[in-house]
């Protein structure tokens, strides 16, 4: 019973975690397109690129050691719904504003996100299922990692920025 109800937390895991990868992935294609339709210069492009990274390498060391202490579940929940939040200020407002708010916000709970998600999957079975936890992982992050900039070009050609 125990066996199926640690396949059942990894396939959740490992689709919510592809799902927010798809949005993170999508997301940073769609800002620097946006920008560039905006008529950014490749400076600001750049920068705009640049902080879905940059909060995040400062913090991190303290997002992990509060992971450490909570747990990675609630965290995790809050940076999914953090996410869909800060991915809609580009849809809420037609600025270059909104991608600055937009890169951060989603640059750094995506990044929170996969502090848990990594802890998270080592946890899952023993230490003979690490591998292929991390493996199916992998493949799923993969998928996000195609899927999410193609689904973005879709909608940018058939809705518009």
């Amino acid at each position: 019973m125990a066996q199926a109800a640690s396949r059942a937390s990894l396939a959740w895991l490992i689709a919510i975690s592809a799902s927010n990868h798809f949005v993170f992935a999508g997301s940073r294609l769609a800002v620097v397109l946006f920008a560039v339709h905006q008529g950014a210069s490749p400076a600001v492009v750049g920068i705009l690129s640049a902080l879905f990274g940059l909060v995040s390498s400062f913090v991190s060391v303290a997002e992990g050691r509060l992971i450490d202490r909570v747990g990675p579940v609630k965290p995790m929940l809050w940076c999914s719904v953090g996410m869909a939040v800060g991915g809609a200020f580009g849809f809420l407002w037609d600025s270059l504003w909104s991608l600055v708010i937009l890169s951060t916000v989603v640059g750094t709970l995506y990044s929170f996100f996969f502090i848990g998600h990594t802890q998270w999957i080592g946890g899952i079975g023993g230490a003979d299922d690490r591998v292929k936890n991390y493996s199916l992982a992998s493949l799923g992050f993969s998928l996000a990692t195609f899927s999410g900039p193609l689904a973005t070009g879709f909608m940018i050609d058939h809705l518009g920025h």
